[in-house]
């Protein structure tokens, strides 16, 4: 039974306006666009909801609803909620995914909208999502949506049905960027230890291997596949390692040298210690000699405190949420000891200075600087090199009030007002 407070909720109300054909139920939904599934009545409401709507999500060729509902099973805030929506409501959307792929043609909207319904599908551990990924991967639906690999990545090692997925996937192989996201799951599952053998590990996975390391026009393939490289067995490890060690791309160099490392070779290791020494890649490179037992190896200057502040602002710099690669140019510009409002300590700050080029003669440059220290960050377009020091300190420690929703965070984000927090301290 739904208590009085779970009938009276926004939810509850919204639906109620939006299911009596009053108003619109769309616009009903997204305007609780920051409203959280946290209590089991909501869930069981939003699933029954589902379920006597679904004739006119199948058919319609629309999906703004069917994402809607996607994106509230998605902001789940508690066990209790989930498993609501576990049993009442992803069987509801399996039925959906079903119906609408045997009706899909070539909308664009719909393929993304079922993958993204499969992605939801994984987060509830639904034994369902295993059959419906493999019918997915082999139709292929949408080969070349980077939705599969956050579909892919829902499948992590606490996750049921991952080998189940990874065996279904094995042969053949599936295509396009289905393939290459696979192999990323396959890749950190056979890292972790869950698979006995690598499903490019076959004469069509290493033939798919050395096709994506000699095609130079997508590194980030590349170094994909060069990251299968220790799971690889025969002398076709050799011939691949070659390759890629021989790559443009440090990081699929990195990659081949932490396999050809783990296979003994002493041309791997060295490999690793010297770029520990590039602080665009160091992190990188520590990291891979520290999973092989080798930390020991890493340069005392790779540890320094001011070189290490460098190489995390690189690594957070080249992370694929912000610029995907490490800048051209970086360099620290300050460091100092003081007392840091948003973590109330005494706590060592660096402000790291980069540059990207854009590669191209004339072509544009942009520069910044980042905090690395408490929260490792960058104000793009707020704050600048050519800024005082104590005005950068000041505008990041309001920024991170804010984002640790702080009472003491100022209304309005300003040098005046960070200078006065750091001066309180």
């Amino acid at each position: 039974m739904v208590s009085n407070r779970e009938e009276t909720s926004p939810l509850a109300e919204a639906l109620a306006r939006g299911l009596s054909n009053k108003t619109d139920l769309n616009s009903e939904l997204n305007a609780l666009s920051n409203y959280s599934l946290k209590s089991e009545g909501d869930a069981r409401l939003l699933s029954r909801a589902l379920a006597g709507i679904i004739s006119r999500l199948i058919s319609d060729e629309d999906t703004s609803l069917l994402r809607t509902f996607l994106g509230f099973f998605q902001g789940v805030e508690s066990r209790e909620a989930y498993d609501v929506v576990r049993i009442e409501g992803v069987p509801h959307l399996l039925s959906v995914f079903d119906a609408k792929l045997d009706r899909i043609s070539a909308e664009e909207d719909t393929a993304e909208a079922l993958l993204f319904l499969l992605k939801i599908v994984s987060l509830y551990r639904h034994e369902g999502v295993v059959e419906r990924v493999e019918t997915a991967a082999r139709r292929p639906l949408k080969p070349g949506s980077y939705l599969w690999s956050a579909l892919f990545d829902t499948f992590d090692e606490t996750h049921p049905y991952r080998t189940a997925v990874l065996n279904r996937l094995r042969e053949p192989l599936p295509p396009g960027f289905i393939g290459v996201a696979y192999l990323d799951l396959a890749n950190a599952s056979a890292r972790e230890g869950y698979l006995s053998t690598h499903p490019f590990d076959t004469s069509e996975g290493r033939a798919r291997l050395q096709s994506m390391l000699t095609d130079r026009s997508n590194p980030s393939y590349a170094a994909s596949a060069s990251g299968a490289l220790s799971f690889v067995s025969g002398p076709a490890r050799d011939q691949l390692l070659a390759l890629a060690m021989e790559h443009d791309s440090i990081s699929v160099q990195l990659e081949a040298a932490r396999a050809s490392a783990k296979a003994g070779s002493e041309t791997g290791l060295s490999l690793l210690v010297r770029t520990c020494k590039d602080p665009a890649h160091s992190r990188a490179a520590a990291h891979y000699l520290t999973e092989l037992g080798r930390g020991d190896l890493i340069p005392s200057e790779a540890l320094a405190p001011d070189f290490m502040a460098v190489a995390v602002m690189s690594a957070w710099l080249a992370h694929p949420m912000e610029y995907g690669r490490p800048p051209n140019a970086i360099e620290l510009i300050d460091s100092r000891e003081i007392f840091w409002p948003p973590t109330n300590d005494r706590r060592r700050l660096w402000i790291v200075a980069y540059r990207y080029d854009s590669g191209g003669p004339g072509g544009e440059i942009e520069q910044g600087v980042g905090l690395v220290g408490s929260i490792t960050f960058g104000l793009h377009e707020e704050v600048t090199r050519e800024m005082p020091l104590e005005d950068i300190y000041a505008l990041h420690c309001c920024w991170e009030l804010e984002v640790n929703h702080d009472p003491r965070a100022p209304t309005v984000r300003s040098i005046l007002a960070g200078r006065s927090l750091l001066a309180s301290g």
